[in-house]
């Protein structure tokens, strides 16, 4: 337990620190964009009969929300959509206009640093590790940098962003207006808030959901990565702990690794143990001989896992069991009762 929290500890400050550091030595050609999602917003009526006030009729909107800082001040952004999805693509078809408007406005910028928490189903994962080194480039940048906050203090000023926008948003409808969809909460805030919205339908997401191919890296040792780093499209770096002590090159420090995250390899073999990946699509292949049987070390925790079977090792003794829920940084599984040498039993 010792071990554990001097470690947590140290990260919490390690992280801050080298932030901050960042942040006291922007360049011109730098911006630091801090992003979160906020949580959904329940669109809803000024008045409302019983049913729709206590039944699931209403709708909602997701809010990802952005602070950018660069030499020429801080500016805000939020993107709404009416897609309840936080996945990679969700994510990068809401920082496209954010981008899109820094390079319109602020053409000397080309080094991007993002800051985020760390949930394995958004950011901390190898698809979004795959769009970071793909979409930026192709909007004209030259780097991306991105570090992630130790479990449990991910909160910054973005989560304030997405607070004022749903607070503007109560408050209009506490004084007689409907916003019964996502669009209706776009046009009611734009005229309201000095934050810059944005306006993202479903078929952006599903646009970028198409970028990705069917096979990518598994990163080992996933939930430690703090910082992954992308100067050449589809080659990324990454490192426990993140460090800005030489921003024109990848520096030493933590040991950095360095990975293919999207190499060419041959259907239905992992890319880094030569081993079948699982099908896609619920469709089913036969393995070849030689892994029959085998079971395979989960690296990165995705929401492709739930409801899959999986074996914990506890006591140096295996339980199979069902996994049941994904939360940061793990995994709950239901397990099965051992009653004997290789005889189990479920129970609810």
């Amino acid at each position: 337990m010792k071990a554990k929290v001097c470690k947590h500890l140290f990260n919490i400050h390690h992280q801050y620190t080298q932030l901050q550091f960042l942040h006291k030595s922007l360049k011109e050609d730098e911006a630091i964009i801090h992003i979160d999602y906020a949580e959904n917003w329940q669109c809803k009526y000024a008045k409302e009969v019983q049913q729709v006030h206590f039944g699931a009729s209403h709708r909602q909107t997701t809010l990802h929300n952005a602070v950018v800082y660069t030499t020429d001040g801080t500016l805000t952004f939020c993107a709404l959509s009416p897609s309840m999805k936080h996945d990679p693509p969700a994510i990068w078809a809401q920082l496209e206009p954010v981008l899109q408007f820094l390079k319109e406005n602020n053409a000397r910028i080309e080094k991007l640093f993002f800051i985020s928490d760390g949930p394995t189903m958004q950011y901390r994962g190898k698809k979004n590790f795959f769009l970071l080194s793909t979409i930026p480039f192709r909007m004209g940048f030259t780097a991306v940098n991105w570090s992630f906050l130790e479990a449990g203090h991910g909160k910054g000023p973005a989560d304030g962003v997405g607070a004022t926008m749903k607070r503007t948003a109560d408050s209009q409808v506490a004084r007689g207006t409907d916003i019964p969809t996502a669009k209706a909460l776009y046009d009611t805030l734009f005229p309201l808030t000095k934050v810059k919205l944005f306006f993202v339908e479903e078929d952006e997401i599903n646009r970028v959901s198409t970028l990705l191919p069917k096979e990518l890296t598994t990163i080992k040792g996933t939930l430690s990565i703090h910082q992954v780093i992308c100067t050449t499209p589809g080659t990324i770096h990454y490192r426990v702990l993140s460090c800005f002590c030489n921003r024109e090159a990848i520096c030493p420090c933590f040991h950095p690794s360095s990975t293919n995250i999207a190499p060419q390899v041959q259907p239905g073999r992992d890319v880094r143990t030569s081993e079948p990946t699982a099908p896609e699509n619920g469709s089913h292949s036969t393995p070849s001989s030689e892994y029959e049987g085998t079971l395979c070390p989960v690296h990165d925790i995705t929401k492709d896992l739930l409801g899959k079977w999986c074996v914990i090792t506890y006591d140096d003794n295996p339980y199979p069991g069902i996994i049941a829920d994904i939360a940061e940084g793990g995994l709950e599984v239901k397990v099965m009762h051992h009653i004997g040498r290789n005889r189990f039993f479920g129970r609810d």
